[in-house]
């Protein structure tokens, strides 16, 4: 997480402003398993950040939370993670601090790039040390269990990690060091519910029950792997429904393929495609030839960060 402060000239402003960014996320492994006793499933997943981000700038206000951005597509209300990552760190320590939090949106919405969750993670973060509330990151993490699943993960600000249970677990990983992904946004949003309901769904017709196996193993193996041997790991279970649903999004993945990437996957429940890349010429030409194909998506090169 960087930070960039600079003075604010406002009569409401009791603290610098502060510009933080917030990162996305890839799912390079996405295993779904039983549903819990609480109702959510049980997860194996492989998290990546990327050098994709939003920018959140805070700002002492007196008149409470109040959220703006850039993007017209953007809640401003109590339904925003942010919104909701502030208000339940004001009722925890009992602090009556107002704060105006910004968002220069660049992650789109609804795409399986974690960018609600960084932002509410982000805003856990920030809020603890402007408010000098002490909190250690596994609290600040317990608490953004309770705003979404990846909370946790941003919370912890790893490059890479394993992600299991519902989310709460999570272990560092060490991934192939230079990676490039050309991600292809579609334009419009999968939200993350549906998904699962059709992920349920799918189970109860063909009468499986899965339940959760002995993950070390597969740790194990892909920690000991090096250079393209690892892509055989990769695999997302929400892929093949989504892509049933949504028949755009293979057509996006065939042209990934053609376009010579070395991997091509469903980042969570959607709706980004992205194809993995070892040569950033590579994927550079791929992002060049995908914005003609969909000159109404979201199309980015990025690297893991």
């Amino acid at each position: 997480m960087f930070l960039f402060p600079f003075p604010l000239e406002s009569e409401n402003c009791n603290i610098s402003s502060i510009m933080v960014k917030s990162y996305a996320k890839l799912n390079l492994i996405l295993r779904i398993f039983n549903i819990r006793a609480d109702g959510y499933h049980n997860l194996f997943s492989l998290f990546q950040r990327i050098d994709l981000w939003d920018g959140l700038t805070f700002e002492g206000h007196k008149g409470g939370i109040v959220i703006d951005s850039d993007s017209p597509h953007l809640p401003l209300d109590r339904t925003n993670l942010i919104y909701r990552a502030a208000e339940l760190l004001k009722k925890k320590s009992n602090k009556n601090n107002g704060l105006k939090i910004i968002i220069q949106k660049n992650i789109p919405l609804g795409a399986g790039l974690g960018g609600g969750s960084s932002n509410a993670a982000v805003t856990l973060l920030e809020i603890n040390k402007l408010w000098g509330l002490g909190y250690s990151v596994d609290d600040l993490a317990g608490l953004g269990m309770l705003l979404g699943s990846d909370v946790p993960f941003f919370c912890h600000q790893l490059s890479s990690a394993w992600v299991t249970g519902r989310g709460e677990n999570i272990r560092p990983a060490s991934l192939y060091s230079d990676l490039w992904f050309v991600l292809v946004y579609p334009g419009f949003p999968i939200q993350t519910r549906e998904a699962y309901s059709l992920w349920d769904r799918s189970q109860i017709e063909n009468k499986k029950e899965l339940t959760i196996n002995d993950n070390n193993n597969t740790i194990s193996s892909f920690e000991t792997l090096k250079g393209r041997a690892f892509l055989d790991l990769l695999e997302n279970d929400f892929e093949a429904l989504i892509f049933n649903e949504f028949p755009v999004l293979k057509k996006i993945k065939k042209h990934l393929i053609e376009q010579k990437a070395e991997k091509v996957m469903l980042s969570g429940s959607g709706s980004t495609v992205f194809g993995i890349f070892f040569d950033e010429k590579n994927a550079r030409d791929a992002e060049a030839y995908l914005k003609i194909e969909f000159p109404n998506g979201f199309i980015r090169t990025v690297r893991n960060f």
